[in-house]
């Protein structure tokens, strides 16, 4: 993203420094209850496609959490963690929330670990999260099934690529609850960057026709220099109109920065700097972030700033020019 201040410099936006709050959900499921599967204490990792009620209606949640930067990072982080049920209904053509409720899990400090993570573990019984909904659904009257989810709030604050953060991040685990069973999705990854922007004052490039514009000026001139010189050969040409016209090519190449206008009458009460070529003069007018005017009549150009003319004359001498 950019701006222009003047013909010399732009803004940049850039980034300067980014981090990442990244987090992951990971459980297990002990098998807790008699069945004619498995036997009991063996534990279900995640990746099953359905963990019945009669089997491990208990599962186990490991939940991490970080923040990763190529920088500096000093943080402490707290959690509250809920079950949350969301009824929705079509309203109008739009999905709106008939009735939520959350059911608090575990609050408290993370606790941090190796490489700058931060971890806890808490359990959670579905069959009886699967009874307070239903309680819930039996006392409205509305038996529409319920979206489940287990979200953790991360409350973080510290330091960050030495700049002070502080904010609040939010991570849900699907939970879908079934008649007699529960299942999980696999991928619980969660990644959320965050940039921090500065702004650059940046020299402008010249475009490509205004670095071609002075090597065509300098052929036009060598042209215009030669063609001359065969000319003279052939017939005698005054050699101020000569110099004229080689004057005209040459400062050509200034046209951008050079406008027509007369030199003021009140030039004489103005300190003077003279300038030995009008190089010179266009590039204070540059660096001064002001333009060069150049009189006809009096065969000069000038430019005025902070009280002080600044002038280039194309002749040999300084006569009528109006400056002293």
């Amino acid at each position: 993203m950019e701006y222009r201040e003047n013909n010399q410099y732009h803004y940049e936006r850039v980034i300067a420094s980014s981090y990442t709050h990244s987090a992951n959900y990971d459980f297990i499921a002990p098998v807790t209850l008699s069945n004619p599967i498995y036997a009991r204490g063996k534990i279900l990792d995640s990746g099953q496609p359905a963990y019945f009620f009669s089997v491990s209606p208990t599962m186990d949640v490991f939940f991490t959490y970080a923040i990763d930067s190529m920088g500096s990072v000093q943080i402490d982080a707290d959690c509250d963690t809920f079950v949350v049920a969301t009824t929705t209904g079509n309203v109008g053509g739009k999905d709106k929330v008939f009735w939520q409720k959350k059911y608090p899990v575990t609050t408290g400090p993370l606790e941090a670990g190796n490489k700058g993570e931060f971890s806890y573990n808490f359990s959670l019984n579905v069959p009886e999260i699967q009874s307070k909904i239903k309680d819930v659904q039996s006392e409205i009257g509305y038996s529409q099934g319920a979206k489940v989810e287990v979200v953790t709030y991360v409350s973080y604050n510290g330091n960050v690529n030495g700049k002070n953060v502080e904010g609040v991040e939010e991570f849900s685990m699907p939970l879908i609850i079934s008649s007699s069973f529960y299942q999980i999705p696999q991928d619980l990854d969660f990644s959320n960057t965050v940039d921090n922007y500065e702004t650059l004052k940046v020299k402008n490039v010249p475009s490509i026709s205004v670095l071609v514009f002075p090597i065509l000026s300098f052929f036009s001139s060598m042209v215009l220099i030669l063609l001359f010189g065969l000319i003279r050969k052939q017939e005698e040409v005054p050699l101020s109109h000569i110099r004229q016209l080689e004057v005209e090519s040459e400062h050509a190449k200034f046209k951008d920065f050079i406008s027509k206008g007369s030199l003021p009458v009140e030039v004489g009460s103005l300190i003077e700097v003279g300038l030995s070529s009008l190089q010179d003069l266009v590039d204070a007018a540059v660096d001064m972030d002001a333009r060069v005017i150049h009189d006809p009549l009096k065969d000069v150009y000038f430019m005025i700033h902070g009280g002080i003319i600044y002038r280039f004359n194309t002749g040999a001498d300084m006569q009528d020019t109006g400056c002293t």
